[in-house]
């Protein structure tokens, strides 16, 4: 039989691991994201589905306004000295509302727990991705069949060789 005082024990332990948790998730801010990043890093990001882009802080929380329009991280690659946009890649609505919250709490420096909870901000990060080409109509969810098809990158116009990401 376990006693009071060791249940207790066991308790404060199990509740001081979760607060760890939280603080964690909190200070990441994006759970999985390629969004996720240092402060000051810079990424690639497009509004005008790949044709063109652009680079701002990498923790940006896609899609958002630039110059009137909705931008959306640019995935950009280069093959055979051919610079191109591989794939798009966003937040669905529900996902981009909690991810703003975490983000905008992070960088205020907001005392307390963090906007939402642990789940909601694990599931955003995880499930809440969505990716398509450029040119394509559809966005589809990142872990899905189609959402492979999307990130795996091939040279473009079948050409040979071997796709290398481009850093910003």
């Amino acid at each position: 039989m376990v006693s009071d005082k060791r249940k207790m024990g066991i308790g404060i332990g199990l509740a001081l691991t979760l607060i760890g948790a939280l603080a964690i998730a909190y200070e990441a801010g994006d759970s999985g994201s390629a969004n996720a990043s240092v402060k000051g890093q810079q990424g690639y990001f497009s509004a005008d589905d790949g044709k063109t882009w652009f680079k701002a802080d990498a923790d940006t929380v896609t899609p958002f306004d630039y110059k009137g329009q909705q931008a959306v991280e640019a995935h950009v690659y280069e093959c055979g000295g051919e610079k191109f946009v591989a794939y798009l890649e966003r937040y669905r609505a529900d996902a981009h509302k909690v991810m703003a919250a975490v983000k905008d709490a992070s960088d205020h420096n907001k005392p307390g727990p963090p906007p939402v909870n642990l789940r909601a901000i694990q599931q955003a990060g995880s499930n809440g991705h969505e990716v398509k080409r450029p040119g394509d109509k559809e966005w589809v969810p990142l872990h899905s069949t189609a959402g492979v098809k999307v990130v795996a990158v091939k040279c473009p116009g079948g050409k040979a060789g071997e796709p290398t990401p481009v850093e910003p």
